[in-house]
């Protein structure tokens, strides 16, 4: 099994304020790389870790591009599977999928979604295998638990090589705690063998722990001007797994990717500097990826009903109200 893992790539045609370049073209143009670097090198398939569009409805221009891409790979036989992230759907709620363009794109079998019940799985001649499972982004998976990532339920089977691709905040170290989020050595038992996360978009590379192997090769595009992101430079993975079920992962430059001054827009943060903003890099950068200051009615929600006795079927339907304007507003853009 050989496939190329992107994530986070927030298709949309607005350009952001912190760019000085086209993003939208940017963007396509890296996806169409990573699409090219696995026609090349004979994957048999792309995963995408999340966020695969900005909102859950883009504009006309962003999928007509983005299909030309599909098609190609599909002229080859590389399939390209999704795991929905935060932004791919509306209100926080997997379930509203088939109204977003990510569902439209899934109906027209352009992609293929990848959760617990729709998997890959390839099987060798010694009995051993491979499998890919999904974990889409569910608000408060990062709470407590962590059962988004760890899957003690789930039932592996012997001589299986178990991947999670999981869009959740997902990190090496820890941060602080009003943000939910995940350490990586709170999950060193989990059943996955290879666990695949998107969402924070600096990204943390590959991290092996107690048998077990952690990897976010970052966002493929850069919308923030943090530290971080200027200098850093977007990367996918080549993943490669045999019969020995030992994976051979590399992590692939974006060739066409500029340096983050030639598309980062640094100037307010430069005249700003003794105000110490730099200091409030990384804590943007996952707030960013949280996108906490957009959903804070969500927050507001939770503290309500962690608060005071409100009756479930009112909770469910203030989430409903919330979705729905959440949705008209994605229209009227």
């Amino acid at each position: 099994m050989k496939f190329v893992f992107i994530t986070d790539t927030h298709i949309k045609e607005k350009n952001p304020i912190n760019r000085l370049d086209n993003y939208f073209e940017t963007v396509i143009n890296k996806i169409d790389e990573a699409a090219h670097f696995a026609v090349e090198n004979k994957a048999n398939f792309i995963v995408h870790g999340g966020d695969l569009f900005d909102t859950p409805t883009v504009s006309t221009i962003c999928l007509v591009k983005f299909n030309r891409i599909l098609f190609y790979l599909k002229e080859n036989n590389i399939k390209f599977y999704v795991v929905s992230g935060n932004h791919d759907i509306y209100g926080r709620n997997p379930d509203t999928l088939p109204r977003t363009h990510l569902g439209l794109l899934e109906s027209f079998g352009a992609i293929e979604m990848l959760d617990r019940e729709n998997t890959i799985e390839e099987k060798f001649s010694n009995g051993n295998s491979v499998k890919i499972i999904g974990t889409p982004y569910i608000y408060k998976m990062d709470a407590e638990d962590k059962e988004a990532y760890l899957l003690s339920e789930y039932d592996k089977k012997d001589g299986e090589f178990l991947i999670n691709v999981v869009h959740g905040m997902l990190l090496e170290k820890p941060f602080i705690k009003e943000i939910e989020h995940t350490v990586v050595t709170d999950i060193i038992n989990t059943k996955a063998d290879l666990t695949l996360s998107g969402h924070y978009h600096t990204g943390f590379g590959i991290i092996s722990l107690n048998d077990r192997i952690f990897l976010n090769p970052g966002s493929l595009t850069r919308c923030s001007n943090t530290t971080e992101e200027y200098k850093r430079m977007p990367q996918y993975a080549l993943i490669e797994i045999n019969d020995d079920l030992k994976p051979d992962i590399k992590l692939i430059d974006v060739k066409c990717a500029k340096p983050g001054y030639e598309v980062l827009d640094r100037e307010y943060i430069e005249k700003h500097k003794n105000d110490k903003l730099e200091v409030l890099n990384f804590e943007n950068t996952i707030k960013e990826a949280a996108d906490f200051d957009k959903y804070d009615y969500y927050s507001v929600l939770e503290e309500i009903i962690k608060s005071d006795n409100v009756e479930k079927e009112v909770i469910d339907e203030a989430k409903k109200r919330l979705e729905k304007a959440e949705e008209d507003i994605h229209g009227q853009d």
